[in-house]
């Protein structure tokens, strides 16, 4: 039985967690770290880089910008130099699906006019309405996706990686406040011993991409829209 302090720790999480997916003002922001280690399967390519998008929901427009360094243009067009490689889907995308799995695309970026050469590598800048580039999935269900980390840019590449040479998850970045009372309920819950004794159990609680001391801890919400949706101790399996 959790003591009514612990509960209290225990809803500042639930409360900020719920804030993480979503920004109250109406802008989603996430970014992306990118490289090799996250291709499934991974490979030796040294290329990294970064991606940001952005939404407005009161406008209902996104913005996507990425920047790669160690692939370059002539990398991603095809041996001819007759426009971007990979036929009708271009050579980066969007996906569905979470850390360590492939997923189906759900954005494309196929025209050539979105990338520039930087020198070692490559950008690129796009923006306009979400619902009208998306492939297999409504906007409200792509931000949910989002939400729970479930969508990552991938970025293909001749002639050595047509499956995939480099892939970053995007990830929602959280609200200063949302940072601040999420902090609050973790430090109660780590003084009051729950976190330690739950480790000690092999017990994980899922509390949105924070990991301590390996288990991982996330609370599941319902997305674009801040709606909690479940709070759970989950065992380990």
């Amino acid at each position: 039985m959790l003591s009514r302090f612990t509960k209290a720790a225990v809803l500042a999480v639930a409360v900020a967690a719920s804030g993480i997916g979503t920004a109250s003002a109406g802008i989603v922001t996430a970014s992306a770290v990118i490289d090799a280690d996250q291709e499934v399967p991974g490979n030796a390519s040294t290329a990294t880089g970064t991606a940001l998008f952005s939404f407005d929901r009161d406008s209902g427009n996104y913005t996507f910008q990425l920047s790669v360094s160690g692939v370059i243009l002539t990398d991603i067009t095809f041996p001819d130099g007759n426009g971007l490689a990979f036929d009708a889907a271009g050579p980066a995308h969007l996906h569905n699906a979470p850390v360590g799995v492939n997923g189906p695309i759900v954005r494309t970026f196929n025209n050539q006019i979105l990338y520039s050469e930087t020198g070692d590598g490559f950008s690129l800048s796009a923006f306009g309405p979400l619902a009208n580039v998306l492939t297999g999935i409504t906007a409200e269900a792509f931000l949910n996706q989002l939400a729970l980390g479930n969508i990552y840019v991938n970025i293909h590449s001749f002639p050595d990686f047509t499956g995939g040479e480099v892939r970053g998850q995007l990830f929602v970045i959280p609200e200063p406040a949302s940072l601040r009372l999420l902090g609050i309920g973790i430090f109660v819950l780590y003084s009051s011993g729950l976190l330690r004794r739950l480790s000690n159990q092999a017990t994980f609680v899922r509390l949105m991409h924070l990991r301590w001391l390996g288990s991982y801890w996330s609370v599941t919400v319902g997305g674009a829209r801040s709606i909690l949706r479940l709070i759970a101790i989950e065992k380990w399996r």
